[in-house]
């Protein structure tokens, strides 16, 4: 069996730096370490352009070299992304080239030639064929998505083949339930019983395809990092790449991938809710968000004229202000943090603030701050938030973990 690893590793812009020391010393430096001593474990790393600056603050230029060397390699395959997680199918076009060309940008300063892509990760495995179009022309041959994409059902991808949309661009399908089940279920105690579960799911016994966040290994679940070496030290298996993955099939299917994320439920895809846990229609607050987000990149566009330093720091400070944690912390499908979502609601009013706008201009943006943090206190204050959550956790199949604990 071949298996291929993807890890997407990230943190939130502006995260503590305590936060960062934390997940650094638990996760990624043990991670890199095992790598460095085992040769023959290839894995496929998505880590966006933002996380880059921020080890780089925080003093991790070491850490940062072993990537690096790991990717000049070969032993390990970093991707393209969005700069600062940004949720690609939900912002314009131009915005989404310039998240991609912030992220190179910032890998090659850091990685230089060992940072040469051949496929991308959509924030989420938010897809759209909007999305593709620009990510292909932008030059990248493969991306990943999360397998509902392939018709809105689970469970009807089939792994030894290459799929290839209308427009040319190859997707590579992951299995969610091994994906889901090695990141939230699997115990350190029973290694078998991931290969039973890998048996039971009858589609992957050629091939592995699992997707997670790299800081499951070690923050979110300590037992689960050294399960995993384990598991990809098994006889049984060969990892490869994403890329080395993809040379081995023969076999190509046309498809069109649904809109999309690893988030999406069956249901969700039949009601046309595509990305929920970001921008759900019957969330008051996404909607407010969303709005504040349009706003302040219509007034971003009108001041272009002007030519400004001040134009180009607000567009700067904009790409870092629309990451997706604003919309996910409000989504209460189960997170919440209201401080997170007033913060960032501040963040863009600092963005127009940089515009020299007329005072009505400058009122609207106000307005929706004001409103955004008026329906979060009240969210909070009314219990609304908590009982969404209490009513999402109630269907939810499988409960998450954050800082090895369970939600």
């Amino acid at each position: 069996m071949k298996w291929v690893n993807f890890l997407h590793i990230y943190q939130p812009p502006y995260q503590r730096r305590d936060i960062i020391e934390r997940v650094v010393t638990e996760s990624y430096q043990p991670v890199v370490e095992f790598l460095r001593s085992h040769p023959e474990v290839k894995v496929t790393i998505n880590i966006p352009g933002i996380l880059v600056e921020q080890l780089i603050d925080s003093g991790h230029d070491i850490l940062l070299h072993d990537i690096g060397a790991l990717a000049h390699s070969g032993q390990v395959e970093l991707v393209g992304t969005s700069y600062a997680h940004a949720i690609l199918p939900l912002i314009a076009a131009p915005y989404v080239v310039r998240q991609l060309r912030k992220h190179e940008a910032t890998c090659i300063k850091i990685f230089g030639s060992a940072y040469h892509p051949r496929g991308f990760f959509p924030p989420e495995m938010c897809y759209s064929p909007e999305t593709e179009s620009v990510i292909h022309n932008s030059g990248f041959h493969w991306m990943i998505i999360d397998e509902i994409a392939y018709n809105g059902n689970l469970g009807k991808v089939a792994f030894n083949r290459q799929y290839r949309t209308e427009n040319g661009m190859t997707v590579v399908f992951r299995n969610r339930h091994l994906s889901n089940y090695l990141s939230f279920v699997a115990q350190e105690a029973s290694p078998d019983a991931f290969w039973n579960e890998v048996k039971r799911d009858d589609r992957s016994s050629s091939y592995l395809i699992t997707a997670m966040d790299g800081e499951n290994l070690g923050h979110h679940r300590k037992e689960l990092l050294p399960l995993w070496k384990q598991l990809v030290t098994d006889q049984r298996v060969q990892t490869c790449t994403v890329s080395e993955y993809l040379e081995a099939l023969n076999e190509t299917e046309v498809c069109q991938p649904l809109p999309s994320s690893w988030s999406s439920e069956e249901n969700e895809i039949e009601r046309g809710i595509s990305y929920g846990l970001w921008k759900h229609p019957d969330n008051a607050l996404h909607t407010l968000q969303w709005q504040l987000v349009e706003r302040v990149a219509e007034l971003i566009e009108r001041s272009q004229a002007q030519g400004t330093t001040r134009v180009r720091e607000a567009e700067s400070l904009f790409d870092t202000a629309i990451a997706s944690d604003q919309f996910w912390w409000a989504s209460a499908h189960p997170w919440w943090d209201i401080d997170m979502v007033i913060s960032r609601a501040e963040l863009l009013k600092k963005v127009g603030a940089l515009l020299v706008l007329p005072d009505d201009l400058q009122n609207s943006v106000n307005l929706l701050v004001d409103a955004i943090r008026t329906t979060a206190h009240a969210w909070h204050r009314e219990g609304v938030a908590r009982r969404m959550r209490d009513t999402f956790m109630q269907a939810m199949p499988l409960a998450p973990w954050m800082a090895n604990k369970k939600i």
